[in-house]
């Protein structure tokens, strides 16, 4: 029998459905306690003040791009197993940009707003971030009629980023 500490329930953590149809991470300050059906990640302590970041790439666009080329579907399309998050490839970043937008989706989501505009910033900061090229994220964004121009995506720019796997 797996026995496990309920000290690491009350840590700040990321949360996510064990099997989603899409992504769906959340960020839990509040002592959660999941299920079965839920799975948390206490970030060690060296990655924590990156947590914002963290969020948003899981949640990102790319994110769910990536996870849907190296799952396979489960029954009626569910992606979302947790045993392929951990190959995610995460690229941390000392810019403050992302944790700001987080924030706001998160206080927009707790009013009810719409978050579209945060998400499609958190999304163009991401493939920033990945050092993909406007064709490129043209591609994970196709068939998406709010996409941008070129000339919106490069005007863009980022310093401060690191690799981290």
């Amino acid at each position: 029998m797996v026995r496990r500490r309920l000290s690491k329930f009350k840590e700040v953590k990321m949360i996510n459905c064990e099997i989603s149809p899409e992504k769906r991470f959340y960020l839990d300050e509040t002592g959660f306690l999941g299920n079965t059906k839920t799975f948390s990640t206490v970030l060690k302590q060296p990655y924590f003040k990156y947590r914002y970041l963290i969020l948003g790439i899981l949640n990102s666009s790319l994110m769910n791009y990536y996870h849907k080329k190296i799952a396979s579907p489960k029954a009626g399309g569910f992606y979302y197993k947790t045993q392929f998050i951990e190959k995610y490839p995460i690229v941390l970043s000392e810019e403050n940009y992302i944790e700001k937008k987080i924030l706001d989706i998160i206080s927009a989501r707790a009013l009810n707003a719409n978050t579209k505009t945060l998400k499609k910033e958190v999304d163009l900061f991401v493939y920033k971030l990945y050092k993909l090229s406007y064709a490129e994220a043209s591609i994970i964004e196709q068939g998406n009629p709010d996409w941008m121009t070129k000339e919106e995506f490069e005007a863009f720019t980022l310093k401060g980023e690191k690799e981290v796997a």
